[in-house]
């Protein structure tokens, strides 16, 4: 059954990026996933549908 609640007051937060490390040192180890991660948007563009804090 569908349950509807108040809407949260974040986009990801804390339980995205715990979630993108765990998939990401089971799928690629602990190594490959912190170098990956230090690439991702390195020259500041905005994607789509991504909110920034106080933006």
């Amino acid at each position: 059954m569908l349950k509807v609640g108040e809407p949260k007051q974040w986009d990801a937060g804390i339980p995205a990026v715990t979630h993108v490390l765990r998939m990401g040192q089971e799928q690629m180890g602990v190594r490959r996933t912190a170098l990956t991660l230090l690439k991702v948007n390195q020259n500041g563009v905005r994607l789509p549908g991504v909110r920034v804090a106080g933006g």
